[in-house]
């Protein structure tokens, strides 16, 4: 009869999932959790979306003054999208797991930033057009990114949850 020896609650985790694990003592046994899941993968590249969104509406907001635009009454195209950006990206950084909605808004002003030049009439100011091109295009991007990070499966439970061990 082969007898094999038992293996400790760690070594035991450690072949149920690929995955780093942590120990927590609770009311006598030792319970399992995560360091990182899937979904924690996913929370962290939907607040980096979101970051470069931020980011991208604080560079709309500013670019009025840059470009010297500051007098022009389409500044305040960049000024309003450019602060609802930065509003709703910090809604999203700080509660990423039910603000999904907030990065489909953030979608929408994507697409009105870059079309604004056009409905504006700003097209031949070079620095601006092509600012409110790249702004839109890279809100939109990291929008649809941070939106579909965690829209991908809201009921599907995570397998890899580790059940409590006691002994």
């Amino acid at each position: 009869m082969l007898v094999l020896p038992q293996r400790t609650v760690f070594e035991e985790a450690r072949y149920k999932a690929p995955l780093a694990r942590t120990a927590h003592l609770k009311e006598g046994g030792v319970v399992m959790t995560p360091t990182m899941t899937n979904e924690g993968r996913d929370v962290q590249t939907a607040k980096g979306a979101s970051i470069i969104v931020l980011l991208a509406g604080i560079w709309f907001f500013i670019s009025p003054w840059v470009y010297g635009a500051m007098g022009v009454g389409s500044a305040w195209n960049s000024w309003i999208v450019g602060v609802i950006m930065v509003i709703v990206a910090v809604l999203r950084i700080r509660n990423p797991l039910t603000t999904v909605g907030a990065s489909w808004v953030n979608c929408v002003l994507g697409i009105w930033a870059f079309f604004s030049p056009w409905i504006y009439r700003y097209t031949l100011n070079h620095g601006r057009f092509v600012n409110s091109l790249v702004v839109g295009v890279i809100v939109f991007i990291a929008s649809i990114v941070s939106a579909n990070m965690l829209h991908r499966h809201p009921t599907t439970p995570n397998p890899t949850t580790p059940t409590p061990v006691t002994r």
